[in-house]
């Protein structure tokens, strides 16, 4: 089995998916429902199958499951004790690694099958509307991304500053001062 999932909140607003996939079926739970169908059904909902992508990066070691009496981030339910590991976004667009509750009972112990087709269109009615953390990540990684960039535009920055410095001094220079200074090795930045 794999345990994979997300959890965003800020003071007055939270929100998450879970996912347990056991052979071809898989569990999705949302704080408005929760639905068992196929993994081909899933990889079909373009956007339930983003979240469930999503949440296999967010989750350290999926078949990580443990009892969690404190420490855990449940506020939506404290009877949730079986825990999975993932970060969590808050409303500063931090990710936390922090063990989120998740379920009542331990899943491993879970024998999965389908949920009937009229509780489908009940899920999918409420579930397809968009969730903010695909957003927040992507900004996240956004944000990321170009903090990586500017610092490695620094340093070629530094660099070739450093090169035009070493080229304006050997061209003023007396020749052979010039050509003592360039046999020297200097090691690399």
């Amino acid at each position: 089995m794999e345990f994979s999932g997300y959890y965003y909140t800020n003071n007055r607003y939270s929100e998450y998916i879970i996912f347990v996939k056991q052979n071809d079926l898989i569990y999705i739970e949302t704080q408005i429902n929760n639905i068992t169908i196929t993994f081909d059904e899933l990889k079909n909902n373009y956007n339930l199958y983003g979240y469930y992508l999503l949440s296999i990066a967010l989750t350290p070691k999926l078949n990580n499951i443990f009892y969690c009496n404190e420490g855990c981030f449940c506020d939506f339910n404290p009877d949730r004790k079986w825990s999975i590991e993932t970060m969590i976004l808050n409303k500063h667009m931090r990710f936390k690694r922090n063990n989120y509750c998740g379920f009542e009972t331990d899943p491993r112990k879970w024998i999965l099958s389908l949920s009937p087709k009229e509780e489908y269109n009940d899920f999918f009615r409420f579930s397809n509307h968009s969730y903010n953390i695909i957003t927040f990540f992507i900004d996240y990684e956004i944000i990321e991304i170009s903090e990586e960039l500017r610092k490695q535009e620094n340093q070629i920055n530094e660099a070739d500053f450093q090169i035009k410095s070493a080229a304006t001094l050997m061209s003023i220079l007396p020749f052979d001062i010039a050509l003592i200074i360039s046999n020297i090795s200097v090691p690399p930045i």
